[in-house]
C-alpha cells in the first residue's frame, strides 16, 4: 500500500468531523497544492473555508506580510496554525512544518492540530455544561473549598502601591480576564523574553560547567558554574524594562569563557542568586499573563512550598501558595474560590511554573502525592540541644 494511502487511513481513523481550515498568504499554485493534498491522501480531514469559522489556519510563513496576517487572524479567532517555511519558525500556538512541503511532515502537523483543535472544544463543552446546570457547579466548587475558610490577612500586602502592582502583575484591563475563552493578550512565550534567555544560559552553565558571559542586552550578565549566581552591573530598572521586550536567543551572543577570565569583570559586576533573580525576571515578564500552552481547566498543585521569606511575595502570594499546596485545583476554579484578580494568580503561577513547582494531574481531580519531606532542625532546635547537653555534662 502506498504510503499516502496509509496517510489517508489512519487520518480517517481518528476523526469523523473535517477540521475547517483557512488558507492565509498563500499564492495560486501553493494553495493549488494544498487542495489537490485534502482532495487526495488527506481526503475527509480538512475542508478549506474562508471566513473566521476555521478551526486552525495554515499560513505561508515565506509571503509577503505574513507575521501580519497571522497576527490579524490570532486577534480575530485565537486559533492554532500550522506555518509553512523555509526555516524554523516558532510561533505561538503554531506548528512549523519545513518546506519543500512533504505529506508526511503535513501529516504529523495536521494530528499535533487535530489534537489541540480536540481538547479546545472539549473545555468549551465541559464549560457549557457547568454553566448550565448551576447545582454541578456548586457541587464543584464545595469538593475543591471542603469550607473554605476566609481569607488569610497577608500584612506584607499593605506595603504594595499601584507601581508595585502594575511592575509584577501588569495593567491589562480586567474586562480580558472575564471572557471564557482566555484571549491572545494574556498569554506570552516566556522563550523569547529575558526569563528564557537567564535560564538557557543556567541550563547551559550547569551542562557544561563552565560560566557564560551573555552580551547583547546593554549591560553584560554573568552566569558563573554551577548557575546559583549572576554577575551583572545591570540597574533594576533596566533589567525590567528589558523584561518587556520580546527578541530570540540567536540575537544575544554566548561567550563561554573560562574562570580566570572574569576575575577582572566580577571585580566591577554585583553578584545576585539566580533564583531570587529568575524570580523577579518571570514576575516582570509575566505581567499578568500566562505561559503559552497553559491550560487554566487543568488541576494542579505545586510539589513543595516556595520560600517566600527570600523571594518577592506579590499581592495573595501565602493565600494562593496555601491553597495550591494544600490540595489540587485549576485556575479557573482557583479565581471562582478566592474571588481576586486573575491577575495576581497568573502572576504567581507563572513564577512558580519557572521554578518547577507547579505539579500538574492529567488524570482528573484525584489525588497527587506529595513527596516526602525530610524532616529538619531549626537552628533553635540545634541551639537548645546544645545547650541541654552542655548543662548535662
Amino acid at each position: 500500500m502506498a504510503l499516502a494511502d496509509n496517510i489517508k487511513i489512519n487520518l480517517m481513523k481518528q476523526t469523523q468531523t473535517p477540521l475547517k481550515v483557512v488558507l492565509l498568504g498563500m499564492e495560486g499554485q501553493f494553495q493549488a497544492l494544498l487542495k489537490k493534498l485534502f482532495d487526495g491522501p488527506l481526503q475527509g480531514y480538512c475542508r478549506i473555508i474562508n471566513d473566521d469559522t476555521a478551526d486552525f489556519a495554515i499560513l505561508d510563513m515565506d509571503s509577503r506580510g505574513a507575521r501580519a496576517l497571522w497576527l490579524d487572524f490570532k486577534k480575530r479567532a485565537d486559533k492554532p496554525a500550522i506555518v509553512l517555511s523555509l526555516t524554523e519558525t516558532h510561533f505561538p500556538d503554531t506548528v512549523c512544518v519545513l518546506k519543500p512541503l512533504q505529506i508526511p511532515d503535513l501529516s504529523v502537523a495536521l494530528k499535533k492540530i487535530q489534537s489541540r483543535v480536540g481538547r479546545q472544544k472539549q473545555r468549551i463543552k465541559k464549560r457549557s455544561l457547568i454553566d448550565r446546570n448551576p447545582q454541578i457547579k456548586r457541587e464543584i466548587l464545595s469538593h475543591l473549598s471542603n469550607k473554605p475558610q476566609k481569607a488569610t490577612f497577608d500584612a506584607a500586602e499593605l506595603s504594595y502601591n499601584a507601581l508595585d502592582v502594575a511592575g509584577f502583575c501588569g495593567d491589562i484591563e480586567e474586562k480580558w480576564y472575564q471572557q471564557e475563552d482566555l484571549p491572545e493578550i494574556l498569554f506570552y512565550s516566556p522563550e523569547f523574553h529575558l526569563q528564557g534567555i537567564i535560564s538557557s544560559a543556567i541550563k547551559e552553565v550547569r551542562e557544561t560547567n563552565r560560566p557564560i558571559l551573555l552580551r547583547g542586552l546593554g549591560r553584560d550578565i554573568i552566569v558563573f558554574i554551577g548557575g546559583r549566581y549572576l554577575h551583572t552591573n545591570m540597574p533594576t530598572q533596566q533589567m525590567r524594562a528589558i523584561c518587556n521586550i520580546t527578541f530570540e536567543k540567536r540575537y544575544i551572543d554566548f561567550l563561554f569563557k573560562r574562570n580566570h577570565s572574569f576575575n577582572t569583570r566580577l571585580l566591577r559586576h554585583k553578584a545576585v542568586k539566580s533564583e531570587g533573580i529568575l524570580w523577579d525576571i518571570t514576575l516582570w515578564s509575566s505581567r499578568g499573563r500566562l505561559p503559552y500552552g497553559t491550560d487554566i481547566d487543568r488541576p494542579f498543585k505545586l510539589s513543595s512550598w516556595p520560600n517566600l521569606t527570600r523571594l518577592t511575595r506579590t499581592p495573595h502570594a501565602l493565600q494562593l501558595a496555601a491553597l495550591w499546596y494544600k490540595q489540587t485545583i485549576s485556575l479557573r476554579a482557583t479565581v471562582i474560590l478566592l474571588n481576586v484578580s486573575p491577575r495576581y494568580i497568573y502572576t504567581f503561577y507563572s513564577a512558580c511554573h519557572q521554578q518547577g513547582l507547579v505539579q500538574e494531574n492529567r488524570h482528573g481531580d484525584s489525588y497527587i502525592e506529595r513527596p516526602i519531606v525530610k524532616s529538619s532542625r531549626g537552628i533553635l532546635s540545634k541551639l537548645m540541644g546544645f545547650l541541654k547537653r552542655k548543662v548535662g555534662s
